[in-house]
């Protein structure tokens, strides 16, 4: 079994929370359109707009909502109204990474974890390959950047630049984690408590520094051999400050069949 989880970003730290979950919708009919029907899905968010019951594409997917302070000021951590990401950053990896632990703590420990960007796509094969592969942790290397007008370009490196990247097993994922006071109706601070800082922050809320992290720790890992994500920068809701890019090539009929466009 495969367990995506997925961290919708504070309604204070948005232009619009409606155009979230419009992004959020379009995320889980990608990713719940997999040809391999062994996952499920876990969406954290501080307000459920919608559990989208009238699409029937959307499927085994759990809403779990936290009342909990957003990262930042209201309206200070989007596009055209930024404060300095180094100066933000540690309390938005705070933020995700207290999400991603509440909802680790409802993951059988012998599944696949997969973070997945809440505005991002996934190849609808990519299920299947994890359940081929026998290692420890996983890595989308190659991906895919989308602009603007269905444009696009291929990228490299791309775990570095997108967090809908690494898939490692529950049960490696919990080793550095006291889920001992950890439920669905923990306080933010509780969870805080749970692990260390260095781990809460740079592993579980950075995607940035996973792969080196279990490498470093003796976990045997491996490349997606194809490309199977797609980071979305066609939007001004980007936390990383890319919004509305065009580029040259253009997304194909059988780019958006297999990524569930």
């Amino acid at each position: 079994m495969v367990t995506f989880i997925i961290c919708v970003k504070h309604y204070e730290n948005c232009h619009s929370y409606n155009d979230i979950w419009d992004l959020l919708e379009k995320t889980l009919v990608s990713v719940c359109g997999q040809l391999d029907d062994r996952f499920e899905v876990i969406v954290v968010s501080n307000k459920t707009l919608n559990t989208f019951p009238e699409n029937k594409k959307i499927k085994k997917v759990k809403f779990v909502e936290v009342d909990w302070l957003p990262p930042s000021p209201p309206n200070n951590w989007q596009i055209d109204t930024q404060v300095d990401q180094s100066t933000i950053r540690p309390q938005v990896r705070l933020d995700k990474g207290t999400k991603y632990i509440l909802a680790l703590s409802e993951v059988d420990d012998e599944n696949y974890v997969m973070i997945v960007d809440a505005d991002d796509f996934i190849h609808r094969d990519l299920v299947r390959t994890i359940h081929n592969s026998n290692k420890d942790f996983l890595r989308i290397n190659k991906g895919i950047q989308m602009g603007i007008e269905d444009s696009f370009k291929y990228i490299d490196n791309f775990d570095k630049k997108c967090g809908t990247c690494n898939i490692i097993k529950a049960s490696i994922l919990k080793e550095q984690i006291n889920f001992k006071n950890v439920n669905l109706s923990s306080s933010q601070n509780t969870i805080i408590r749970s692990t260390q800082k260095f781990y809460l922050i740079r592993v579980i809320g950075s995607h940035v520094f996973s792969w080196r992290y279990f490498n470093y720790k003796g976990y045997e890992g491996e490349d997606i051999d194809f490309r199977a994500a797609i980071y979305n920068c066609s939007h001004n809701e980007q936390l990383s400050g890319k919004a509305n890019l065009k580029y040259s090539q253009k997304i194909s009929k059988s780019m958006k069949l297999h990524f569930n466009i």
